[in-house]
């Protein structure tokens, strides 16, 4: 079923995504200025995904790739009207830029990138509301619905001067998905940049590469991925920090890449004045109380325990419509909407299901700690190794 759906839907196949990067290829090669002859683009059978691999040995310094600012995009190139607004964000002046470009079609002169880029991110913020019913409860369905809110308000203040105006879901949405999951982020507060090429590096929390801004001999600015590591071999994965070299957060990894970290969703995030142990403001430690924390984790356990009839309702009923739109029509398009759909069931399920693992656990955690040391974590009896295994949890 998977080998057919993916015939009757070719940018779904490895094959197809890989003749549009080598179309890329050649025209990122004749830019001047541009060097990727340290890489190539090759796909990994065991991930079903493409990504960028050493051709040759990188030693510490060299760069793996080198990408003019010419076939760049940033928050200085939007139009003029949204680079002088000040309510929009810079990832929001990007993706108006990279709107523009699409809309060009053929006679952009990004067109053969463009036309690489996938035409839809399996993200829960790119679900449909009725898709995303299935991790109410969650803290990824709360994180869904303020960033769509965000992208919204932004897509209303594009529209004020926008010619034809920005349609949100078709157009929007997939915009904003590719800037927040293939831009780097620049410093000094100019925002993320979308280079074509760098844009395939995958994501690793310890990557060797780290982003470096020079000066070209011809054509001004350049962007690189530079090795600050030892000696790199030929053949290893070419990999950037998503995070600007901070671990991922699984929720960013989940809404926005459509990734479970790990295959797992064991995660929580507790609304309380806490701070690990060892940052400045260690010394809050002394003010607060486990039972503030275990009330926390009770409320968001309700939370999800009261969505439960919510999220089986809707799962019955995307499956019921998938069982409609099936015996509806026998052409193999009808079908193509199964793949997604059992991958985002299967999602949904796994975040909902880690997420009260990690509030039970969380909740038996701060059980033990009052029950052994009280509701004092200033407490001289309660070992610091003890008080960080609670805390980051």
């Amino acid at each position: 079923v998977v080998e057919r759906i993916r015939c009757a839907t070719p940018d779904l196949s490895i094959e197809w995504r890989l003749a549009k990067l080598r179309s890329v290829e050649s025209w990122i090669a004749n830019s001047e200025d541009a060097d990727i002859s340290s890489v190539m683009v090759q796909s990994e059978a065991s991930k079903d995904e493409v990504g960028l691999y050493l051709s040759r040995d990188l030693k510490a310094g060299e760069r793996a790739v080198t990408i003019p600012r010419s076939l760049c995009l940033t928050a200085r190139d939007a139009p003029s009207w949204a680079i002088e607004s000040t309510e929009l964000s810079l990832g929001a002046k990007v993706a108006a830029r990279l709107l523009a470009e699409r809309r060009k079609g053929s006679i952009s002169r990004f067109y053969v990138w463009l036309s690489s880029l996938p035409a839809y991110l399996d993200a829960p913020v790119a679900w449909s509301d009725n898709e995303a019913a299935m991790l109410q409860g969650s803290r990824a369905f709360r994180a869904r619905r303020d960033i769509r809110d965000e992208w919204r308000t932004e897509t209303r203040i594009l529209n004020a001067k926008a010619e034809p105006r920005i349609d949100f879901e078709s157009e929007y949405v997939w915009a904003r998905l590719i800037v927040a999951s293939r831009s780097y982020e620049l410093p000094e507060g100019l925002g993320p940049v979308l280079a074509p090429w760098l844009d395939l590096a995958n994501h690793d929390d310890e990557c060797f590469l780290a982003l470096d801004i020079d000066r070209g001999p011809s054509t001004g600015v350049i962007f690189a991925l530079v090795n600050e590591g030892e000696i790199k071999k030929k053949g290893q994965p070419v990999t950037a920090n998503y995070c600007g070299g901070r671990p991922m957060d699984p929720l960013k990894a989940l809404d926005i890449f459509g990734w479970l970290v790990n295959n797992r969703a064991d995660f929580c995030r507790i609304r309380s004045n806490i701070y690990r142990l060892g940052d400045p403001l260690d010394a809050i430690f002394a003010t607060l109380s486990p039972l503030s924390v275990l009330s926390e984790a009770n409320r968001l356990l309700q939370l999800l325990d009261d969505a439960s009839f919510q999220r089986e309702q809707a799962e019955r009923d995307l499956l019921l419509t998938q069982v409609k739109q099936s015996t509806a029509s026998s052409t193999i398009t009808k079908t193509n909407t199964a793949l997604p759909l059992t991958n985002r069931i299967a999602m949904a399920k796994s975040v909902v299901q880690g997420e009260r693992r990690a509030l039970l656990a969380l909740i038996h955690a701060v059980q033990e700690h009052i029950r052994i040391y009280g509701d004092d974590v200033s407490s001289s009896s309660s070992p610091p190794t003890v008080r960080a295994n609670f805390y980051e949890l």
